[in-house]
């Protein structure tokens, strides 16, 4: 199977096609540092065979409870004993998805200047930190707003992060293809954010659904896009229930993505990379698509599965 097949990042090989994403979890005290379960919930999923963890939501400043955060430097110790026993104990390479609520908030041209500038510090300082966990890449949060809006500050961060973070140093992006709403994200609109964002020398696009919960909308994915990626040597990966093997496989077989997003299903069975691959299907604990996941972090609790 392709799923199974090793692919380039960067710098660095991945052992297969699967990227668990970052799925919002609600794992963290009062001071924004992961506790041990959230370190023996990422610890789990690394042994079960993904290729590609990302640390969810990570902010880079005080702006929600309980999530994640990267804006003080004893946030890093407490990642790295995470980051350190997951690599001790699988393949596995871990990137840290860092955000800010700014960019989904308002425009950039209607923000004072003095506070787009804390931003853009704030993003470096978080990066410093995230690269000092050794996490092997950092994926920016793109996604949830309309990026062409505010290119130039994505642009600019994304030059900051590769001047301290080095240029061979992974870094990704999270964007929606389409939002599905009016006037907001449409795929045309996305394939001209994709042809600037390849240009900035990223490791991968990772393309989500926004804002849209219909199945039959969900189109992560087209010729046009390969295209102007392939001129860039960026990695695409799509997202969406992919929870059978054969699903994830046709994404790669027939749509041309890179890398495939595999969320509940992980959640569910985090030794499912590892069953599929040794044909160990009746053993996979299947995702019933109870919403449970969905909505534990509405109600402000910790993701949780009920199998």
């Amino acid at each position: 199977m392709k799923l199974f097949e090793k692919i380039r990042l960067g710098n660095m090989d991945i052992q297969n096609r699967i990227m668990f994403p970052p799925m919002q979890k609600r794992r963290r005290d009062h001071y924004y540092i992961n506790p041990k379960d959230c370190k023996d919930f990422y610890v789990n999923l690394a042994k079960g065979g993904t290729g590609i963890i990302v640390v969810e939501m990570t902010f880079i400043n005080h702006t929600l409870p309980l999530l994640l955060g990267m804006f003080d430097d004893q946030h890093i110790i407490e990642y790295k004993n995470m980051i350190d026993e997951m690599h001790e104990k699988s393949k596995v390479k871990v990137f840290i998805q860092l955000e800010d609520a700014l960019p989904g908030l308002c425009y950039v041209d209607e923000a004072p200047e003095d506070m787009m500038e804390l931003f853009y510090q704030n993003f470096m300082s978080a990066s410093v930190r995230a690269k000092k966990t050794g996490a092997d890449g950092i994926e920016l949060h793109g996604a949830c707003s309309n990026l062409s809006k505010r290119m130039s500050l994505v642009k600019r961060i994304l030059t900051g992060m590769r001047e301290i973070c080095g240029k061979n140093y992974p870094i990704g992006i999270r964007i929606d293809a389409s939002e599905f709403i009016f006037n907001e994200t449409t795929m045309n609109r996305t394939i001209d954010i994709i042809h600037e964002l390849s240009k900035e020398k990223i490791a991968y696009i990772s393309l989500s659904g926004g804002k849209s919960v219909k199945k039959e909308e969900r189109v992560y994915f087209t010729e046009s896009i390969k295209k102007i990626t392939a001129e860039y040597n960026v990695q695409i990966i799509s997202t969406d229930n992919a929870s059978k093997y054969q699903l994830a496989e046709s994404k790669l077989q027939c749509f041309d993505s890179d890398i495939v997003e595999i969320c509940r299903a992980i959640l569910c069975d985090p030794e499912w990379p590892l069953k599929t691959k040794e044909g160990r299907f009746d053993e996979i604990k299947k995702c019933a698509y109870c919403n449970r996941c969905m909505d534990s972090p509405i109600k402000r609790k910790p993701t949780t599965c009920r199998k």
